[in-house]
């Protein structure tokens, strides 16, 4: 009886820890070692990524890791499209987030609309789908901004643009994401020009806190300001207001304040 249970105990948790591995995107098992796959090829990567800014580079020479901000906005720079930056950033390998995920979270709805909404770093769904606001926060999401005539599925001025701050998942025991938000702060520049919205939404604590340089998400010390010329405001995340209903009160306030903003258009 004894030796039953110990097996069903070992087996629960075997399974919890397929279930772990799997959540991490390791699926596989080719060896009885295991392979640090986030330093496998980066040095042939990063030479890449040094010969499209110095193609008169001939040497083997690795870019120290405080070279991927000059990178990234050297790449980001010549990007003229949405879908060449998210080529650029699907191959731009300083950030070793990009290792760890299954999908790349870049955007999703109508590129021609006035408003761009940026939320925080992809939750394991999304990461799972590659589309930023799905599941639960993806359908409140959708409700709110449908209260007020506008949807991702819809063009023009009733239309709607959703991406993430960065576009890679990051790690399950990662306490902050600042660094990679510093150095993929090119792209997500670049993103935003692109789509060039009359207006800008940030959701979540970390898309608030590193974009404005504060406390970010709950503590708000403004709803309204500005980021790179583009009049922006901060909303509670979807994931927030789904553990906060309380909070839904002041979303629409700020969700009215940007209708009546898009009527005057």
């Amino acid at each position: 009886m004894q030796k039953d249970r110990l097996e069903s105990l070992n087996q629960k948790e075997a399974i919890e820890l397929l279930a772990f591995y799997n959540e991490l995107g390791w699926d596989e098992a080719l060896d009885e070692q295991s392979i640090n796959r986030f330093e496998k090829n980066v040095e042939t990567a990063r030479e890449t990524n040094l010969r499209k800014i110095n193609p008169k580079l001939k040497n083997s020479k690795l870019i120290p890791d405080e070279s991927a901000l000059p990178v990234a906005i050297s790449l980001a720079k010549k990007t003229t499209s949405l879908d060449q930056l998210k080529s650029t950033l699907a191959t731009f390998e300083f950030c070793d987030l990009r290792n760890g995920a299954r999908n790349l979270v870049f955007g999703d709805g109508d590129p021609s609309s006035e408003v761009m909404i940026i939320g925080d770093a992809p939750n394991p769904l999304e990461d799972r789908q590659g589309k930023p606001f799905v599941g639960d926060e993806g359908d409140l999401l959708d409700k709110m901004f449908s209260a007020i005539g506008l949807s991702r599925n819809s063009k023009g001025l009733e239309g709607i643009y959703v991406s993430t701050i960065i576009p890679w998942k990051p790690l399950h025991t990662q306490s902050s994401i600042r660094t990679e938000i510093e150095m993929l702060f090119p792209f997500i520049k670049r993103h935003v020009q692109l789509i060039n919205p009359k207006f800008l939404i940030i959701m979540g604590s970390d898309a608030s806190t590193e974009l404005f340089h504060r406390i970010g998400g709950n503590e708000r010390s403004a709803k309204w300001g500005k980021l790179l010329g583009i009049d922006t405001v901060k909303i509670h995340h979807p994931g927030y207001l789904i553990k906060n209903p309380l909070a839904k009160k002041e979303a629409w306030k700020e969700l009215l304040e940007l209708k009546a903003r898009l009527d005057e258009i």
